[in-house]
């Protein structure tokens, strides 16, 4: 008798297995009386077909013996057989996951789902519809994704995977720019752990960070810094890597948002060390993405090294389980970078790949993916063009309300409209980017549109 077995006694549904053990018994051509002998009366075996009454866990044991079966068959109606299939197809689910097959793991986590089995297999049902939660927000279906982690954290029980499906949930609210729902999941988890004594964990430092960069989204810098300095603190104390290539991965996050890139630059490679040390391809990769962005902001951009750490992380972002979002992110910012070296011809084609990736899903993203072909057109002396793409790009970030991420690129809106000589748009743009004040430009000191062209 397994732990197992135990445990799916525990949970068992009389009816449903009494159920089964007739129909086991009627498929072996054996009366109630012969499979009754010696162990139970002929009443209490009819009692226990009929689900009106509980067997003991030993003497099921023994009557699934004699019809050739056994006992987890009959609790959960699944051929151990069939069952390993199972188990394995869930395996394959979260393989095509880990090597950025998104669609793939989705198609085969909902064909499992549909299955008639799987329900009798809660810890396999739970197991798919995680991998199903994570592969809608990889392939970009961050509304169904956020329904799918929502159903998970509404189960009973508060455990470690719980609170990786609120982390997931809370990240999807956070991209979809619902802030306040973000924040109120995360401070409610945050509750229920410290209830739950996993306090102390490297998921709950993962959750303080995730909540920590909720705010600083919305505007609030000083509780998103006052979150990541104890995350800091308490990833230190687990003295686990990957809590503290987390806690150095947000905290570089809020140093670059806030202006102090050269500060910033040494949190995330530390970070990034970590994860790769680690063998965690996908946080590698959106690391190294990241890196990739702020040597773009550095007061003195390096273009080149930035175009390099940005092509290095779109192959690494490929094969490992990342979003369509984090790849169009790369992307967008791996444009500037060719823009900044005058590989214009470049620029476009990475950009439109990166325009396709986050189009309807990521407006910040795709805000600044219009002020990139902006630029581009600017440089092609189409300034009606130019305008437009701006224009379009302000019409996105309107609808986001206040995002650190906004602010910036209104700033540098800002800029570019005056360059094009619309003074009146350029102030409204500034005046919004005033809302999050002390944000800089992503790109360069100075907002001038002009690069040196390519001599290709």
């Amino acid at each position: 008798m397994t732990d197992r077995t135990a445990e799916l006694y525990l949970a068992m549904d009389p009816a449903a297995v009494g159920k089964r053990l007739r129909t086991a018994r009627v498929a072996s051509g054996l009366s109630q009386t012969e499979v009754a002998d010696g162990l139970l009366s002929v009443p209490q075996l009819s009692r226990i077909e009929s689900g009106k009454r509980r067997p003991r866990l030993d003497m099921l044991v023994t009557l699934a013996g004699r019809l050739g079966t056994t006992a987890v068959d009959l609790l959960t109606g699944v051929p151990a057989d069939r069952e390993s299939e199972i188990r394995l197809a869930a395996d394959m689910a979260e393989l095509a996951l880990l090597s950025g097959d998104g669609a793939s793991a989705l198609t085969d986590a909902e064909k499992l789902l549909g299955t008639d089995e799987i329900g009798a297999l809660p810890d396999v049902e739970r197991r798919v519809r995680r991998t199903r939660a994570r592969a809608l927000e990889v392939t970009g279906d961050l509304y169904g994704a956020a329904a799918a982690f929502e159903y998970l954290t509404g189960t009973d029980g508060i455990d470690l995977d719980w609170i990786r499906d609120a982390i997931g949930l809370s990240r999807c609210l956070r991209t979809l720019g619902d802030y306040a729902r973000a924040v109120e999941l995360g401070e409610r988890a945050q509750e229920m752990l410290t209830e739950a004594g996993l306090s102390s964990s490297v998921e709950a430092v993962q959750l303080s960070l995730t909540i920590a960069s909720v705010y600083y989204e919305s505007g609030d810098r000083l509780k998103a810094q006052q979150l990541c300095r104890r995350a800091i603190a308490a990833a230190e104390a687990l003295d686990s890597p990957v809590a503290r290539a987390s806690a150095y991965w947000n905290a570089g996050v809020i140093e670059s948002e806030s202006g102090r890139t050269e500060a910033a630059l040494p949190l995330v490679r530390s970070a990034l060390s970590i994860f790769e040390a680690s063998d965690d391809a996908r946080n590698a990769a959106c690391l190294r993405s990241q890196l990739g962005v702020l040597q773009l902001q550095l007061q003195e951009p390096d273009a080149a090294e930035a175009r390099d750490t940005l092509e290095r992380a779109a192959r690494e972002l490929e094969w490992t389980a990342s979003s369509e979002v984090d790849r169009g992110y790369n992307d967008v910012a791996l444009a500037r970078a060719r823009l900044l070296l005058g590989e214009l011809d470049d620029a476009r084609e990475v950009l439109k790949r990166g325009q396709t990736a986050v189009a309807g899903k990521a407006p910040v993203t795709e805000a600044e993916a219009q002020v990139v072909e902006g630029r581009l057109a600017f440089l092609n002396d189409d300034k009606e063009q130019a305008r437009a793409c701006f224009t379009r790009a302000s019409h996105l970030l309107t609808g986001v309300g206040n995002d650190m991420g906004a602010g910036t690129i209104w700033y540098e809106l800002g800029g570019l409209f005056e360059e094009i000589g619309d003074f009146q748009t350029a102030m409204d743009a500034y005046r919004r980017a005033g809302a999050a004040a002390g944000l800089h430009s992503r790109t360069t000191s100075s907002s001038t549109i002009s690069v040196e062209r390519s001599r290709d």
